[in-house]
């Protein structure tokens, strides 16, 4: 989630499905936002917090 709030590629060292499954879920849950291929942002301003700490 770290790498969703600082904007960086995903796809490095996690299993591709695992990422695509959990992306595409906050994504229907409106927490996060495509930015470009392969990065997202937290707009989900409780959820970024709750990251955070």
């Amino acid at each position: 989630m770290f790498k969703i709030s600082s904007s960086e590629i995903l796809y490095s060292n996690e299993t591709k499905i695992n990422v695509a499954r959990s992306v595409k879920s906050l994504l229907i849950k409106g927490i996060i936002k495509r930015i470009a291929r392969g990065k997202y942002r937290i707009i989900d301003p409780f959820f970024e917090e709750y990251l955070l700490r």
